[in-house]
């Protein structure tokens, strides 16, 4: 699935890549909203191989993808939620079925760029959003 947000004077596509069994989140933006979308490279994302990575696999989670809208909180503080495999416990009990729980992790811009907050994917004790 892709999501398009808004933010200035670009409209940021995400989408999901899929490569056999793992997956990866990339972005792309455009001044239009129909387009075109092109990387940090300036690739055209119709090409399957452009797409600057937004979140891939790590030390934690694999096969990152199906993202949620950018959303801000309280803060102003922007988030975004995705599905990906924790390795520390891959699959449901008695099982080859692998769960995807849902990641919430933090967004910052860089260069209006998107880029998200590692700290979110890892081990550590992070704070969430503030919806109070």
């Amino acid at each position: 699935g892709i999501t398009i947000h808004k933010r200035n004077n670009y409209y940021y596509l995400f989408g999901t890549k899929v490569n056999g069994l793992s997956s990866t989140i990339v972005v792309g933006r455009a001044t239009n909203l129909l387009g075109p979308y092109v990387d940090k490279n300036g690739a055209d994302l119709l090409d399957l191989s452009a797409g600057t990575v937004f979140v891939e696999e790590g030390e934690i989670f694999r096969s990152p993808g199906h993202n949620t809208r950018i959303f801000t909180d309280k803060d102003n503080t922007e988030w975004i939620m995705f599905h990906a495999v924790d390795k520390r416990d891959p699959n449901f009990p008695s099982s080859t079925v692998e769960k995807k729980p849902l990641i919430l992790v933090k967004v910052n811009w860089n260069n209006e760029w998107p880029e998200p907050v590692l700290d979110y994917l890892t081990a550590k004790e992070v704070l969430g959003p503030n919806f109070y």
